[in-house]
């Protein structure tokens, strides 16, 4: 919707050609996504504490991310000029689209990987992470590990307390 915006307002009529972006921009985002991740992971390797992995990771990454993105879209935009309608509005999809992937991959997934990464220190859920409790049991299974250990546990004190009591 803000994409057929943009283009209806700055006069660029999008083809079908303009269908093949969503592929090329799909690689270069999830390209995008791996790089500060694996930045993120060498920052929690490295010992530094919740508050400082992302801008360290960021601050490695993002260059990379920032080059690659920005030669992406003066390649596009270069295209934008051309006389041949088709061509000029595959380009100015293609550096709106990566443009608006770079947006995303320096504000959007990096919250969402900090949300993730605090929801795995505390140990949460996985799939069903606003559920709790034996809400999510299937046949009689409990889906919660921690509750799990706490029963075997309790039950093994049990037994040693039956044991001991028997050998007397």
């Amino acid at each position: 919707m803000i994409r057929s915006a943009q283009m209806g307002h700055l006069k660029i009529t999008a083809n079908s050609i303009c269908a093949m972006i969503c592929f090329i921009v799909a690689g270069v985002g999830v390209d995008d996504c791996i790089v500060v991740e694996n930045f993120y992971q060498k920052a929690i390797d490295g010992g530094k504490p919740r508050g400082e992995r992302m801008s360290t990771a960021l601050e490695h990454g993002g260059l990379a991310i920032f080059l690659t993105t920005s030669s992406s879209v003066l390649a596009f935009a270069s295209g934008i000029p051309n006389d041949m309608v088709g061509v000029m509005g595959f380009c100015a999809c293609g550096a709106f689209a990566f443009t608006w992937i770079f947006f995303l991959s320096v504000t959007f997934f990096p919250a969402m990987l900090v949300l993730d990464q605090n929801r795995i220190e505390a140990k949460g859920k996985e799939f069903a992470c606003c559920f709790s409790g034996s809400c999510l049991s299937t046949n009689g299974a409990s889906v919660n590990p921690d509750a799990e250990a706490k029963a075997d546990e309790e039950s093994g004190e049990k037994a040693d307390t039956e044991e001991n009591t028997i050998a007397r």
